[in-house]
């Protein structure tokens, strides 16, 4: 095919896409528990197709580069209100509400913090509603107030969110973002609003129902990956190996795995989410306590933020395997363990946290590429195509403190 054939034709198909993203039709959501899937169902014929689309989705712009913490947190930027305000946000399918600061916020954090001023935006709407939201390192507490979203070139009317006026000291101090952008389902929303996710799709903005995630290990950079709205980027991951594994429930990202394995079986056919805004591996009490025992340490090395491993046996550790709808998911100890430089020298750290359930957070998922497909309620976890990944040193001191 010449080259001129090969320009007309990647002209008709584009013309062709974007004609299909301008014809949405703009449909409003008629209650906020409107299971997200009953926009459609995609076949697997529609999904290849999808897939095929994906560097055209790559051109809208609808992505947000993320900025990583000391690989546990990650947040990029948003804007609230005309002209837009700016915030750093953690993109958390652990939850499904919006909040930032509000210039009226009285907590000590909020010193530290952009803060939301209604009367410098023209597209506010005061509401005032107490909300109370729940996290698992305290609750925020704020008013319910109305106004623009921007995300990348999206702008999402009439917003529902809280500004926060309280929220606890000492969960926020140590980072950088300002506030949360919930994308788990509409069920887990205590704002009684339409979520931010269901306005995109509400008012046409997207261009397929499904957004995912790329979450870069940096410890040295800024560059923490992209969240993608509306597609996914196929060079990223090893696209023909993708499996999408149906949710079991739709309240947060909610999937069942078959087994649990480090070195032998440790757990089996147990339930588990993929949370954006956990930091690490979270697993139940006793299957937490089997894997210690699996990489040789004791429950009195726990820290924090995981288990103190010895860095000169690492390499003889076993992986950590997910084995979910049949398929191996494996992280090798290089996998869910950082090396930091301490003053008083080198710590390793297992990433795997003794919890009341099981969760996958920025340990797992920073190890994959993830696409949360709310059309087709279903996940799935790429295997990354650059798999060089090494152990970052990084100088901190917060990340081994005692329990």
């Amino acid at each position: 095919m010449n080259l001129l054939l090969k320009f007309a034709v990647l002209l008709f198909v584009t013309q062709c896409f974007w004609s299909s993203v301008n014809s949405f039709v703009r449909v409003p959501l008629k209650t906020r528990r409107r299971n997200f899937a009953a926009y459609g169902r995609m076949n697997d014929t529609e999904r290849k197709l999808q897939l095929a689309q994906t560097m055209l989705m790559k051109n809208s712009n609808q992505i947000v580069r993320l900025i990583n913490e000391d690989n546990a947190v990650y947040f990029g930027e948003i804007g609230i209100g005309t002209p837009p305000q700016t915030f750093q946000v953690v993109f958390d399918t652990g939850s499904s509400d919006l909040w930032v600061p509000s210039i009226n916020c009285i907590s000590e954090s909020c010193k530290t913090h952009r803060k939301y001023r209604s009367q410098n935006s023209s597209t506010y709407v005061a509401d005032g509603k107490d909300i109370n939201l729940d996290y698992g390192m305290g609750s925020i507490y704020g008013a319910k107030a109305l106004d623009d979203i921007t995300i990348g070139p999206l702008v999402i009317q009439h917003q529902a969110f809280a500004e926060a006026l309280l929220f606890p000291t000492m969960a926020f101090d140590p980072y950088k973002f300002d506030g949360v952008l919930g994308l788990a389902f509409p069920f887990l929303a205590v704002i009684d609003e339409n979520t931010v996710y269901e306005n995109m799709i509400s008012q046409g903005l997207l261009a397929n129902n499904l957004f995912s995630f790329f979450m870069k290990k940096d410890l040295d950079g800024d560059d923490g990956g992209e969240v993608i709205f509306g597609g996914w980027d196929d060079t990223k991951f090893h696209a023909d190996a993708l499996d999408f594994i149906p949710l079991s429930q739709e309240t947060y990202w909610t999937f069942i795995i078959d087994k649990i394995s480090a070195g032998g079986v440790i757990s089996q056919s147990t339930g588990s989410f993929a949370d954006t805004g956990s930091s690490f591996i979270y697993l139940e009490e006793e299957v937490a306590k089997k894997f210690y025992t699996a990489i040789g340490v004791s429950d009195k090395e726990r820290v924090k933020t995981g288990v103190i491993v010895d860095c000169s046996k690492m390499d003889k550790m076993p992986s950590l395997v997910f084995t979910i709808k049949g398929r191996d998911y494996e992280l090798k100890p290089r996998d869910y363990t950082n090396v930091y430089e301490e003053n008083s020298g080198t710590v390793c750290l297992a990433h795997v946290v003794p919890s009341n359930q099981n969760i996958l957070g920025a340990t797992f998922l920073s190890n994959f590429y993830t696409i949360f497909n709310v059309r087709d309620s279903s996940i799935a976890f790429g295997r990354l195509k650059n798999e060089s990944l090494q152990l970052q040193v990084h100088l901190t001191h917060s990340s081994v403190s005692k329990k």
